[in-house]
């Protein structure tokens, strides 16, 4: 993880002010009624497939505070009306805490219908607050208070006080993109083209820049309304972001292209120029840069899709601006996109996936993803397959059918194979394979449960005395062995090392590299080594699987009840098929029967798919 995301996970977002906690929604656009975004970490990312209520999210967050409505951007029209679920308003929920002290709060806003006045035309899609709603688990309105007046009336909380930063990247053209892409001019002889048009009304807007030092100024009927200068921290982040080297910025406001619209001019060290040069995404940072450094503090800044005409090295960079501004000016930020150099190492609380639930007809949130799943959806698979090594084929399918239960997208970029040779063999040799190619191996292994319990069974009192005198760090990491242990060190790895053999072939010649590389097995051992969490995988699919058909799976149980599960398995074979078709095959055979009716409900297997999440450090998905 990044400085600034670390800097962040050591701040409690309760410090925040103001911060929205959460945002439900009982009922609103393509959403699953009642989904919710928990937001528990400052830097939220918004992730899933186009149309499936990113922005849609993104508008009612906008919606949230005081004076910001919905329908600045979602509206009805006669040709895209809006549709109501019969009784169910369009609304949604959101919980803050309106003063520190104060217990949190909801307010629920909803899409209603205003009332033509004789001040004011009829509004169909206006949003205001409403009371509580009781049926949408809103608690009701306590007993008047005093010292809560300024957050309440008599019947609702009032909305959140905070000021919003929206922006859309796809909608960030200069003055210039509007005009030359989708503007229109009256032609005559002397502008026969766009070009001529703007080489026409530039030379005008070019004396205001150079002849004028006050604003508003106007020739023909045209303004050149503003003329801001970047400052320094403006322009740092902009060369950064951009990866240049301006010596200067300005942003002019004006509508000489016949638009209102903006134009940015660059200088560098021999020459000024303008975005019609500089290309649409410099001009969508400036802007961005601009506004989140002259946000208010505690502000709430939205962004869809930031990576539109950014390059990666731009897109971390801006990342980094938006997490320092929230860690310096108690900023919340939430974005959608659809780039994977936004969501690389995040906390999964950080990254929300949407999704498309067939059954239902909709899309629902999932609130935690791990940045690898949320490449998935991106479309972002690794070329380079992480390894999961197992002991045998049968707990290689065990895990592949967790994988695809926990997240079927996970099979895309993990291979599962079982490593010949029994567990004191892997751990050997895998060991010293890490540790030899440990910046860049990202693979791990999970053995048979078996393998905690087989060491030390025959001196287990002797051992048991050891653990009680201290004198045995049981999964303790190098770091945590003194010194003056230091000399003990082959001692310690038997000690905590499953299997290990005592003659490990390590790339160098002695002395204090080889403690070091001894050190270095120990922490790898303890981080790239995992066990299941019964003793074998024919235990684990016997006490799984249930069921009459096509295997009379209940009855094979009954029946064998005694003997290591291995052996189950070849009797019932035997009992089944006579002992002349028995081999390992069959044997093989019956025992993916098995995992093919196992109840996905048991705990036991509830609990090995948990394991398994929690390894790989995703959420389950489905």
């Amino acid at each position: 993880m990044s400085e600034f995301v670390n800097d962040l996970l050591k701040r409690d977002v309760t410090s925040f002010n103001k911060y929205i906690k959460k945002i439900r929604f009982p009922y609103f656009k393509k959403l699953k009624p009642h989904s919710e975004i928990i937001f528990d970490f400052p830097f939220t990312v918004l992730v899933g497939a186009n149309g499936s209520g990113k922005s849609s999210t993104l508008q009612a967050l906008y919606g949230c505070p005081n004076g910001k409505n919905v329908s600045d951007f979602w509206f009805s029209t006669s040709l895209d009306p809006i549709k109501e679920g019969g009784k169910e308003r369009n609304r949604f929920i959101y919980k803050f805490q309106p003063k520190k002290g104060m217990p949190d709060v909801e307010v629920i806003k909803q899409r209603t219908k205003r009332s033509a006045t004789s001040t004011r035309l009829e509004d169909p899609d206006y949003w205001e607050t409403a009371r509580p709603s009781i049926k949408d688990g809103m608690e009701k309105m306590p007993p008047f208070i005093d010292k809560h007046k300024d957050y309440r009336s008599d019947t609702r909380w009032r909305a959140l006080e905070k000021d919003v930063v929206y922006i859309d990247f796809r909608a960030e053209l200069s003055a210039f993109d509007k005009f030359f892409y989708f503007g229109t001019y009256k032609k005559r002889p002397s502008l026969k083209t766009k070009q001529d048009f703007i080489r026409h009304r530039s030379k005008a807007l070019n004396g205001h820049l150079t002849n004028q030092s006050t604003y508003p100024q106007t020739w023909h009927y045209r303004t050149t309304k503003s003329v801001e200068e970047l400052t320094k921290e403006e322009l740092s982040w902009v060369n950064k972001i951009l990866g240049k080297n301006y010596l200067a910025a300005k942003i002019v406001e004006h509508d000489f292209y016949n638009n209102d619209g903006y134009s940015i001019i660059f200088t560098n060290s021999d020459e000024n120029y303008t975005e019609a040069v500089a290309g649409s995404g410099e001009v969508s940072v400036v802007n961005c840069v601009v506004k989140i450094l002259k946000a208010s503090r505690n502000s709430l800044i939205l962004l869809d899709e930031p990576e539109v005409s950014l390059h990666p090295g731009a897109q971390n960079e801006l990342r980094n601006l938006l997490l320092e501004s929230s860690k310096q000016h108690g900023h919340q930020v939430v974005l959608s996109t659809h780039s994977e150099y936004f969501v690389q190492g995040l906390p999964n609380n950080a990254v929300k996936l949407f999704q498309y639930n067939n059954a239902e007809n909709c899309y629902e949130i999932l609130n935690e993803c791990s940045p690898h799943q949320a490449f998935l959806r991106l479309g972002v698979i690794s070329n380079n397959k992480k390894k999961i090594y197992v002991e045998d084929e049968l707990a290689k399918i065990l895990v592949e059918e967790a994988l695809k239960e926990i997240d079927p997208e996970l099979l895309k970029s993990y291979f599962v194979i079982p490593y010949q040779g029994g567990a004191s063999t892997i751990v050997g040799n895998l060991l010293v394979q890490f540790l030899i190619d440990q910046e860049s191996n990202q693979d791990i292994v999970i053995l048979d449960g078996d393998m905690l319990k087989s060491v030390h069974r025959d001196q287990a009192q002797i051992y048991q005395n050891r653990i009680d005198r201290k004198e045995i760090y049981i999964k303790e990491y190098s770091s945590d062995i003194p010194e003056k242990s230091h000399y003990r060190i082959d001692e310690i790895l038997q000690e905590q090392i499953k299997g290990l053999k005592k003659d490990l072939n390590l790339p160098t010649s002695g002395g204090d590299e080889k403690l070091k590389l001894k050190l270095n097995i120990l922490d790898l051992y303890h981080e790239k080594f995992h066990f299941i969490n019964v003793d074998t995988p024919e235990e684990f699919i016997w006490k799984i699987a249930e069921g009459e058909k096509p295997t009379n799976i209940d009855a094979i149980k009954s029946e064998f009840v005694k003997g290591v599960y291995k052996d189950r398995f070849e009797k019932a074979t035997i009992s089944n098929l006579g002992k002349e078709e028995t081999n390992s095959k069959t044997i093989y055979n019956l025992q993916l029967a098995f995992l093919k009716k196992r109840n996905i409900e048991n705990p036991l297997w509830l609990s090995f798919k948990t394991l398994i999440s929690n390894i790989l450090g995703v959420e389950k998905i489905n």
